[in-house]
């Protein structure tokens, strides 16, 4: 840390000595709380006394103004000492750290303090003085900055721009150059971002993306900079580098995602309609499981970039093997018979997972039945009870006419919301099967705990995909569409309220 020339010795000791320990302080916090979270066994504790250390700073700090500052200045040469000794502690600690924990750890945290990330970033600064950057740590305080700044001035960079600069100065000032910074030199590191950032934006789809390896360059780029990173000119660069580089791979990723739940969609209409070997059979099962998984991570937003790739290739090899099947079997079919498999949706065809066809299964089937009767025939609609239980949307019913007719709609979000209503519709079942049996002096049995736990958490990730659905319609300028989910997310929410409440409530007893 540097300390301006103009300060006195014994204060500009005190002032560098506690930022160096409030750094330790919080890298320390951020290890107990890897331990909470992840129970990580090779994080054991280390021996660090940061108790005592504290006491001799706060004595010091209690006569800074002494006419004769020599004693305390001993002092602070002992409490240097003893800080060192600790950092090296944590620096030994750090080595068991890979940068993906801690990403994942700042993934999990809700609450982020800018202050902690900024003394986390002073702290690698602190253990890599007089010391070569390797990989890891480049990575680890390339998140940290990215985080700190998105946090700041946003996603967007509609935030505080001229703080993120006053703070990307005072990172600089902190760190001492020790590395060769001629000036031509930086001019050629500040030449190669430029040129990323500009790649970057040309970038038109996730798989341009990965067969570029347009992120892997990007790291490269970075680790060469070694302590040049914190560089005046350079580190701005960096940081405003990440958040157009994040902004782009999210947009690609979100699109990505469409696509690929689309494809599985088409799998899973082809696997009801198709000609399946058992080996075709096994590799579909495969892909199911594979894409539960896929939705478990996006539930709990730990999905990476090459477990997108992954899901894509798995997709688009057993697509293409079911398409195979599917063109064989359409010779085989009269052509009437041929045209009409193509569009009528069943339970099959709706891409849910297991854990949703045990819970809703019968309710998508009973929606798309009446469905299929009210299309069939006249005044259907106002006759089948079944259906006016559904208490559809007009979006809703015209997502199961786009299915059926082909007119080339969303055919994700179609069938999503076909089975959000039929979620709806177990949701309202459950509700009403509760009052029942509390009516009847609760005779009727124990209410089924796990069944409406699983329930309200499918609701629950149902809710968060309504969100990520209009937040994608919204960046591509739909906002009508974007409306229409947010009036179906609402009644989902009301429905999922009232469950919750009635589930969760004493009953009365009898008078």
């Amino acid at each position: 840390m540097t300390i301006p020339e103009d300060v006195n010795p014994l204060h500009g000791s005190y002032i560098e000595l506690s930022a160096r320990y409030k750094a330790a302080w919080t890298y320390h916090r951020f290890v107990e709380g890897l331990r909470k979270f992840f129970g990580n066994k090779q994080l054991a504790d280390y021996p660090v006394d940061f108790q005592s250390l504290y006491k001799s700073l706060k004595e010091v700090s209690r006569r800074l103004n002494d006419p004769e500052p020599q004693r305390q200045l001993e002092s602070l040469a002992a409490i240097r000492s003893d800080l060192a000794r600790l950092i090296g502690v944590l620096d030994a600690e750090d080595r068991k750290i890979t940068p993906s924990l801690l990403r994942l750890f700042f993934q999990r945290v809700k609450s982020q303090d800018q202050r902690i990330l900024l003394d986390l970033v002073r702290f690698y600064q602190e253990i890599q003085v007089d010391r070569s950057w390797d990989a890891d740590r480049i990575d680890k305080v390339d998140f940290l900055l990215a985080r700190l700044a998105e946090l700041i001035v946003g996603k967007d960079q509609r935030g505080d721009q001229s703080r993120l600069r006053r703070i990307l100065e005072g990172i600089s000032i902190h760190s001492a150059i020790r590395e060769d910074t001629d000036p031509q030199r930086v001019a050629n590191r500040l030449k190669m971002i430029q040129a990323v950032r500009s790649e970057i934006r040309g970038i038109e789809s996730f798989a341009e993306l990965t067969e570029r390896e347009l992120i892997e360059h990007y790291r490269g780029v970075k680790h060469g900079l070694g302590s040049l990173l914190f560089e005046k000119s350079v580190l701005p660069m960096v940081v405003d580098t990440n958040l157009v580089f994040r902004s782009r791979v999210e947009e690609l990723s979100a699109i990505e995602e469409e696509q690929i739940f689309a494809d599985y969609e088409r799998v899973s209409a082809l696997e009801v309609k198709g000609r399946i070997d058992s080996q075709l059979a096994d590799s579909v099962n495969s892909l199911h499981g594979e894409v539960e998984s896929f939705q478990k991570k996006l539930q709990n937003h730990d999905i990476r970039l090459a477990d997108l790739a992954a899901i894509r290739r798995s997709v688009d090899l057993v697509l293409e093997r079911l398409e195979v099947g599917a063109e064989e079997g359409a010779r085989d079919l009269p052509l009437e018979e041929a045209g009409r498999a193509d569009h009528r949706p069943t339970v099959g065809a709706i891409a849910i997972s297991r854990e949703e066809r045990d819970l809703i299964g019968e309710e998508l089937r009973m929606l798309l039945e009446g469905l299929e009767t009210a299309n069939e025939t006249a005044g259907g609609a106002l006759a089948a009870s079944d259906l006016l239980a559904f208490r559809l949307e007009t979006r809703e019913m015209s997502a199961y006419e786009s299915l059926t007719e082909g007119l080339g709609g969303n055919e994700r979000i179609d069938r999503f919301l076909l089975a959000a209503a039929a979620l709806r519709r177990k949701i309202n079942t459950e509700v009403e099967e509760i009052q029942v049996s509390r009516s009847r002096g609760v005779l009727g049995g124990p209410i089924p705990t796990r069944r409406i736990s699983s329930v309200l958490r499918l609701a629950d990730w149902y809710l968060r995909q309504f969100s990520h659905f209009r937040e994608t319609l919204l960046l591509a300028g739909n906002t009508g569409e974007a409306k229409s989910l947010d009036r179906m997310r609402m009644r989902l929410m009301r429905d999922y309220a009232g469950l919750w409440l009635v589930a969760s409530a004493e009953p009365k007893p009898e008078e």
